[in-house]
């Protein structure tokens, strides 16, 4: 990754699919919590290698 704005990308992704992950998980209701942390920890490098390929295209 190249600079600062990189890194805030990929922490906006994070938080993004974390957010996106809870709301599935409360109008489903009942599910494990560690559903959303294992998609938050899966969520870390898919933003990382999501942010190397805009970086890649420009």
């Amino acid at each position: 990754m190249k600079n600062m704005s990189d890194v805030f990308l990929v922490c906006l992704c994070v938080l993004g699919i974390a957010f996106v992950a809870e709301l599935v998980m409360m109008t489903v209701g009942g599910l494990n919590p560690w559903i959303l942390v294992i998609i938050v920890v899966l969520a870390v490098p898919a933003s990382i290698l999501l942010v190397r390929w805009k970086n890649r295209r420009e």
